[in-house]
């Protein structure tokens, strides 16, 4: 799959992708970008999508809770402990 860029030159859209969250992640805090790439390095290894693909899917659950009224989104921390190996 390809798409055009404003150069006019043909450009993977993956990689286009890639660089597109690679800027995005510098721009965060540095601890909001080490929880968002443990986040995706964590979705990456349990489902095997890769992971930028988990990158894309972390950051479109971001926006979606961007969007959502801070009312519908629960405050409450687990208590449930869980360790998850990286």
């Amino acid at each position: 799959m390809s798409g055009y860029v404003s150069s006019g030159g043909l450009v993977s859209s993956r990689v286009f992708t890639a660089r597109i969250l690679k800027t995005a992640i510098s721009r965060l805090p540095s601890t909001q970008a080490r929880v968002v790439r443990k986040l995706a390095r964590v979705l990456s290894n349990r489902t095997g999508l890769g992971y930028y693909a988990s990158l894309e899917i972390v950051a479109n659950v971001g926006v979606r809770l961007l969007e959502a009224p801070s009312s519908q989104i629960s405050t409450q921390i687990s208590t449930k402990t869980t360790t998850t190996t990286i």
